[in-house]
């Protein structure tokens, strides 16, 4: 199958177009991420391997428009494939040529205007493991420090031209066959997160969703302080807030992992296993602390719109003094998908803001919504 090629608008670099949308994503979200960008819009599937999907759209893109993708890990202007090194350089130098200095030349071309600023920056360059499923290995460290220098190699600084940054993501041993791929994504651009291994001592692999949520989105929490937690059961987030000096109130009828209480004793700190589901409690549920919930967590297995009417109840609870709400939300079937555009439009409503999305190195078929107090 050949591989999707970039068309560049390179004259005056003012823009980098392509009728194709480059996605890399959890090989078990595949199927989701295809419907997602598919239904009822201008984008039809170009090529697929596990893990990565393009798409071609019946107009140009470019680098400036938002991201369409909810479940991609990464998302960019495809600029194709090669099976090898030296076919990958080749493909960048097609691609980038006519974007970069000739040979020799270290000085950029005096700048006229602000549309040729793009000529005098120097495009970045990331190196990315290709997405695998959980029980596959993933892409060495040494191979990718061999990707990034042979582009490095071919393409040092001083010959670079245009303010985006180049993507490459490199196949495990075990799937060399599928070759390297080239993609552009605008500079600054977040990078993907950076998977969490639980410690033995977690309950479940909640802990890793919550981590790495905290990691990617940046944000802290205040030891001392409390959190509200739905669908707890056994306890794999509720460990990793204890590590972080938060009392937990866990909602959940299942049980809870038997050595989270001690070792909240062992903190200082509260941990009230409500066994209840989310859509009972009440007030009169909640402890009396020394300061109320500013966390709301949510990891419930149920469909969005479900999970989306326990956090608002709950969050009618604590809601003056909620600062940060984690929400899990599942995505086990394209219905589900189809109903999250509507659930995070009433998050916004709700909230007061739109609610920023990912999809973690931990998930499944899931999404994590995080809203925050606005300061």
């Amino acid at each position: 199958m050949t591989f999707p090629r970039l068309v560049l608008e390179v004259a005056t670099v003012r823009a980098l177009t392509s009728p194709f949308l480059f996605t890399a994503s959890a090989p078990d979200c595949q199927d989701l991420l295809k419907h997602e960008l598919t239904v009822g819009s201008s984008f039809r599937l170009a090529f697929s391997r596990p893990g990565l999907v393009t798409f071609k759209s019946d107009h140009p893109l470019s680098l400036s428009e938002p991201r369409r993708s909810r479940l991609a890990t990464l998302e960019g202007l495809s600029l194709g494939g090669a099976k090898t090194l030296p076919e990958l350089i080749a493909l960048l130098e097609r691609a980038l040529g006519d974007a970069r200095c000739p040979e020799g030349d270290a000085e950029p071309p005096p700048a006229h205007d602000a549309l040729e600023t793009a000529q005098t920056e120097t495009w970045t360059l990331a190196v990315h493991p290709w997405p695998v499923a959980e029980d596959e290995e993933p892409t060495s460290e040494d191979r990718l420090a061999e990707a990034r220098q042979a582009i490095e190699n071919a393409w040092p600084l001083e010959r670079r031209r245009g303010a985006f940054e180049v993507g490459i993501l490199v196949p495990p041993v075990d799937r060399a066959h599928f070759g390297y791929f080239a993609f552009l994504r605008p500079l600054g651009a977040s990078a993907p997160a950076a998977k969490v291994i639980p410690p033995s001592e977690a309950p479940s692999r909640a802990y890793s969703k919550l981590v790495e949520a905290l990691e990617h989105f940046q944000l802290s929490l205040t030891p001392g302080s409390s959190a509200l937690e739905l669908g707890a059961a056994p306890g794999g987030a509720t460990f990793a807030l204890l590590e972080r000096g938060i009392s937990v109130i866990a909602v959940d009828p299942a049980e809870m992992g038997p050595t989270l209480a001690s070792y909240a004793r062992s903190r200082g700190l509260l941990l009230q296993h409500i066994k209840k589901p989310a859509q009972a409690i009440d007030g009169k549920d909640l402890p009396r602390l020394s300061s109320a919930p500013r966390y709301l967590i949510s990891d419930m297995n149920v469909a969005p719109p479900v999970s989306a009417q326990y956090v608002l109840r709950a969050r009618s609870l604590i809601k003056s003094s909620l600062d940060v709400a984690i929400l899990t939300l599942k995505l086990n079937d394209t219905a589900a998908l189809d109903a999250l555009p509507r659930v995070l439009a009433e998050l916004e409503r709700a909230f007061g803001q739109p609610p920023q999305t990912a999809h973690l190195p931990s998930h499944r078929r899931e999404i994590v919504a995080v809203l925050q107090r606005r300061p």
